[in-house]
């Protein structure tokens, strides 16, 4: 008896295993890890990105772009969680993006509030079978700077990303030095 009791706890061990390794591959293979890499976009030439925000429940990425004409632009790679036909319906005509830099992992309106941000009237949207790719128009001095005091003297510790009605959050992941040099590698202009 005892025998068969240890037979039967194995294979139950054994079916429970085999169960959590065919979620963790469906999982992966209908989820994918948008923040490892920036897909190529529609009408705009990459020379260079710099990963600068990732994680959050979609696993997201932000990253700055140096465009072939120097422009420097941000890019998020993520999967928005709304229906593109509906994406456009809410306040703004055009596809409204903001970013919001928090220093600290505390959600109060106050603080997000407070906190650095970045407003775009008209963002570049596309949608694939794998990933929503967002893009900013080329930032103006004054928003790389912005950027570059956002991530000093640290990553913030949450990077949130709000597109028309929604959105998604990440953490920080370089300072802004980084930033810093690479966008006047991107442009030539020095004092970011």
């Amino acid at each position: 008896m005892k025998r068969l009791l240890a037979v039967a706890s194995v294979l139950a061990l054994a079916i429970l295993i085999w169960h959590f390794v065919v979620d963790w591959v469906a999982f992966k293979k209908w989820y994918p890890d948008y923040a490892e890499t920036l897909s190529p976009f529609d009408g705009v030439l990459l020379a260079d990105t710099l990963a600068i925000a990732k994680g959050g429940n979609r696993r997201s990425g932000l990253w700055i772009t140096c465009s072939n004409d120097q422009h420097v632009r941000l890019g998020l790679n993520t999967r928005l969680p709304i229906e593109k036909q509906f994406a456009r319906n809410g306040t703004f005509s055009g596809l409204h993006m903001q970013i919001s830099f928090l220093r600290e992992n505390i959600r109060t309106y106050a603080n997000i509030k407070g906190s650095p941000r970045l407003i775009f009237e008209e963002a570049k949207w596309q949608r694939s079978d794998e990933s929503d790719l967002l893009f900013t128009p080329p930032l103006s001095t004054n928003d790389i700077r912005t950027l570059v005091q956002s991530f000093v003297p640290a990553a913030p510790a949450i990077v949130r990303v709000d597109a028309s009605e929604t959105g998604t959050e990440m953490a920080g992941i370089v300072d802004g030095r980084a930033i810093s040099g690479f966008a006047t590698k991107c442009t030539g202009d020095i004092g970011f």
